[in-house]
């Protein structure tokens, strides 16, 4: 089938990881991106990399299949062919503060100028206005302003970087969401979208139950014994997710403990009956449970290893991933989207003829 974003051109100012992710969404979905970069190239280049490597693995796998040159936007000859290119895109996407694309000369304003229907969209850490439009930050600060972190009080930061891929997947529903609108109206927009506000989006939870009702959340946080993690015998993790009555009286059949049955509304925390179950698990090996569980219904599975995911059943028949190559997070009418080339690399200031592609 025809890829669902065919002859769609974007141009990425962004560099790091939410707006390349962004852009790595939608060139798997078919779109052509051009990613511009400063001549010292994306930061993100030089991060996470061994010794033997020369361009870090991180940056190659969020920027596959997109085409990319380093420019200077300071230059104004070569200002001028970048904004010759934004004439002829549909989506531009930039990740600087707020305030840098006007001194950079990539301002809405600029562009839409001789392309009124781009869809320019503008991620950042906090948003383009209020008080913490400039402040600095990163994945950990924006969970943390948003609330993330206050019920579950993890003893580290929260990995992989959760503010940062959730806002990516924000930009693309609203990206894609600009231009069915710019379809019909022949009118682009301008996207002020940022991360603090894709974590804030899920605090749907505590906004809506009282304090009175809160105590019922420890059956998501931790306080339930069906809701855990657990250590096996061979210090292997395994996660428990029998919230459900039927989920937890299967759990609790398979394992011979049928008084546990009638505890699972205990009142929370629930630490008599997690000690319980952490004796239980810790009696056997990793193998054990697997073949105990495994076949029962009670929404059990193990913590893999390390990179393991990668060889894990469910992940290979979907043909998630093929080497380095990272397919989108669905299929359309059964197939797998991605990326398959390999990014392309122009000569410092050279532009491509987006007629090619």
């Amino acid at each position: 089938m025809e890829s669902p974003l065919a002859g769609i051109r974007v141009v990425d100012l962004s560099q790091y990881a939410p707006g390349p992710y962004t852009t790595k969404l939608l060139s798997d979905l078919g779109a052509t991106v051009l990613k511009i970069e400063p001549p010292d190239g994306d930061p993100l280049r030089r991060m996470f990399l061994s010794k033997e490597e020369k361009l870090s693995p991180v940056y190659t796998a969020l920027n596959q299949g997109k085409i990319v040159s380093r420019i200077d936007l300071k230059n104004p000859a070569l200002l001028a062919l970048v904004l010759r290119q934004i004439e002829k895109a549909d989506i531009l996407v930039e990740s600087y503060r707020p305030g840098v694309v006007e001194k950079l000369g990539v301002s809405y304003i600029a562009c839409k100028k001789n392309n009124p229907g781009l869809v320019y969209a503008s991620l950042s850490g906090y948003g383009q206005d209020g008080p913490y439009q400039l402040k600095a930050g990163h994945d950990i600060n924006y969970a943390a302003a948003a609330g993330l972190l206050s019920t579950v009080k993890p003893s580290q930061p929260i990995f992989p970087l959760i503010a940062d891929h959730t806002g990516s997947m924000n930009a693309v529903n609203a990206i894609l969401s600009a231009v069915i609108a710019r379809n019909r109206s022949q009118v682009g927009c301008y996207l002020d979208l940022s991360l603090y506000e894709a974590m804030l989006s899920w605090q749907y939870f505590n906004q809506s139950i009282s304090k009175q009702q809160r105590p019922s959340m420890g059956v998501l946080t931790g306080g339930a014994a069906c809701y855990n993690l657990y250590q096996t015998k061979d210090q292997r993790v395994v996660t428990l997710g029998a919230l459900e009555s039927k989920f937890w009286r299967n759990f609790c059949n398979a394992v011979q403990q049928f008084e546990w049955i009638q505890r699972q509304c205990e009142s929370m925390p629930q630490v008599r009956l997690i000690d319980d179950l952490r004796k239980l698990f810790l009696s056997e090996p990793l193998t054990y449970w697997i073949s105990l569980l495994d076949p029962i219904d009670c929404c059990f599975e193990p913590v893999p290893l390390e990179n393991s995911v990668y060889q894990h059943p469910q992940t290979v028949s979907r043909g998630m991933f093929n080497h380095s190559f990272q397919a989108f997070p669905g299929k359309f009418n059964g197939n797998t989207m991605k990326s398959d080339s390999e990014l392309l690399e122009l000569a410092e200031g050279e532009l491509p003829d987006w007629n090619q592609f």
